[in-house]
């Protein structure tokens, strides 16, 4: 392993915000203050060094970039900014660089999506289809967005920080800065599986009839579960023959969903998504040992705090007085955990809390399995896309500690993932969870803001707000053995299904797009046509439209591209339509007055 920070001036020296792995190709992305996303090219030699190459900078935003995120195929960028748009670019193949230009490829933008506020995570669906966006007007986006069409979610009560779909596209979680994390689930979809005669309405927000119903079900599985906290071994035993007979049943499910057929009738299919769960309180576990890392939780739709509540429960996760502008949250790579950052947990009523990242099954989704400590708050979990076989030496360790630890994840291979606080990256292994692989803190002068693994998952990529990138490196093998393709889990395989399917998707809208492309150009040609008599200050005024020079043509740059994505704001660019042509309809309306038939008597 290596470890090293590259002394590159990645954004002029100003905050970088995101970093995100081509999943396609040896390329990557950074994002920064300076409002542009940074498209850079990486080789690896033996020793595990890392060489850096500037390829693109993608100018479109007039203000910071928070986000950017490639599509499951690879042959799509998303990025998001504080300017409120979220911009879909795609690499122009054809295009050839300037000759005097340090770019070495050309982007194009694909469309361009808006929402009111500052745009803080986005996250792909796995089949490409949907694109998820949060903001600080606690609000969350779900568009699919080469067709210009979402659903609003508006339940948090403080900025919603991030962000992550479900490889099964299942699910969706988001975290906010209110104390707590959501869980929703496509209940169309779900609906589907099951009956086929069923139905159900895409609404724009969840509705009070089922968040009830979800609350009901919470708090029944809820009460369960505290009535067994009695002895902890025993939890896990009924944890674990809960998670084999999920298994199974996932199983029995992904048998039926696998095929083209289904994967043509999900793409046709209208997304309903609606609250699941709602994470927020763990209730107090006395019987547990001192250490231990297993809880129980207890959800409450009310967010009152009174004092026989303190004595019984805790929050879960920080709220705003934490220092965390990210909360960005992570599936495994097969779909069967996930977890989420900015945790803490209290032992007891009179102990201190403590920062910790909780994992959760995607079965037993209001209950988490154990929880990571960490020294502060922590920000953004990223998994590693590879998954490895079992080591055998890790079994030789023969504390109970590791023993629970590897009986309730209960799978037969090894995932790797990172969990980053505002200082420290600490990469761990599902097989056994008790402490890091490694933990590497010190590399960076101001908070992490984001980590990122190659395609390979021997590089992790480290953003930091001081305007530097770090790596991690490590040689083939070293985390273990890749699992053979032969071996995978039924929910992996339907994961590799979805991503094929998301680069398919995509190409077909993209023919789309350049249609609209082309009739988006013979109107500018007709415009201009339309214009050749006109004075020389509208011509210089339209041609500065085009060319993008400073922060002013950029604005009007990103107001005329949005006419073709949200009707809603149409006026705003019809004042500097109707000024450059003015002359020109004050030529029309004479000539159509003058057109009926007495004239020609």
């Amino acid at each position: 392993m290596k470890c090293e920070t590259v002394m590159i001036l990645w954004h002029n020296k100003d905050p970088i915000y995101s970093t995100d792995f081509d999943p396609s190709s040896n390329k990557f992305c950074t994002t920064g203050f300076d409002n542009e996303i940074k498209i850079w090219g990486y080789t690896k030699n033996k020793d595990g060094h890392l060489s850096v190459e500037f390829l693109s900078s993608l100018v479109k935003h007039i203000k910071p970039v928070n986000i950017a995120r490639f599509s499951p195929g690879g042959n799509l960028l998303a990025s998001g900014s504080d300017d409120g748009s979220i911009v879909i670019w795609r690499l122009n193949q054809n295009a050839i660089p300037p000759s005097d230009s340090s770019m070495k490829e050309i982007w194009s933008i694909v469309t361009v999506l808006r929402v009111t506020t500052d745009v803080y995570d986005l996250s792909w669906s796995s089949d490409g289809q949907y694109l998820s966006s949060v903001s600080t007007d606690n609000s969350v986006s779900v568009w699919s967005p080469l067709s210009k069409t979402h659903q609003l979610i508006t339940e948090h009560s403080h900025y919603v920080q991030g962000v992550s779909w479900d490889p099964l596209n299942d699910f969706m979680i988001t975290q906010s800065s209110d104390g707590t994390c959501r869980i929703y689930r496509n209940e169309r979809k779900k609906k589907k599986t099951t009956t086929q005669s069923s139905s159900s309405s895409t609404s724009s927000s969840v509705t009070a009839s089922e968040k009830d119903k979800d609350s009901e079900d919470n708090s029944d599985s809820n009460s369960n579960n505290i009535n067994n906290n009695n002895n902890i071994n025993n939890n896990n035993n009924n944890n674990n023959n809960n998670n084999n007979n999920n298994n199974n049943n996932n199983n029995n499910n992904n048998n039926n969903t696998t095929t083209i057929e289904d994967f043509n009738s999900n793409s046709k299919r209208k997304l309903n998504l609606v609250i699941s769960n709602v994470l927020s309180r763990r209730s107090y576990n006395n019987s547990s040992p001192v250490g231990d890392n297993i809880v129980e939780i207890e959800q409450t739709h009310d967010e009152s705090k009174t004092k026989e509540e303190s004595l019984t429960s805790h929050r879960m996760f920080y709220d705003e007085r934490a220092s965390t502008f990210f909360r960005r949250p992570s599936w495994s790579p097969d779909g069967s955990i996930f977890i989420t950052p900015t945790g803490k947990f209290k032992e007891s009523p009179t102990s201190k809390y403590q920062s910790t990242s909780y994992i959760f099954s995607r079965h037993i989704r209001d209950k988490p399995l154990i929880h990571l400590p960490s020294n502060n708050p922590t920000v953004v979990v990223k998994f590693s896309p590879i998954i490895y076989k079992l080591r055998h030496d890790n079994i030789n360790d023969n504390t109970n500690t590791n023993k629970n630890n590897e009986n309730l994840l209960n799978i037969n291979y090894r995932m790797i993932f990172a969990i980053s606080s505002q200082d420290t990256v600490a990469i761990y292994d599902t097989q056994k969870t008790d402490r890091p692989i490694s933990i590497i803190s010190n590399l960076h002068y101001s908070t992490i803001t984001d980590v990122s693994w190659s395609s390979d998952g021997t590089i992790l990529l480290i953003a930091s707000s001081d305007g530097f990138c770090s790596y991690i490196s490590f040689a083939p093998n070293e985390l273990g053995d890749p699992l053979s393709e032969s071996d995978y889990p039924e929910s992996l395989k339907q994961c590799i299904l979805y991503k094929q399917r998301a680069l398919v998707n995509t190409t077909i809208n993209e023919q789309q797009q350049q249609q609209s492309n082309n009739e988006n150009k013979n109107n500018l040609k007709r415009k201009n046509e339309s214009n050749t008599n006109s004075e020389p200050n509208d011509s210089s005024a339209e041609t500065d439209s085009i060319v993008d020079e400073n922060e002013q043509t950029k604005k009007q740059k990103t107001d005329e591209v949005i006419p073709n994505t949200l009707p809603t704001t149409i006026p705003t660019t019809l004042p500097s339509t109707t000024s450059e042509n003015t002359t020109g309809t004050g030529d029309i309306k004479p000539k159509r007055r003058i057109q009926p038939n007495l004239i020609k008597k």
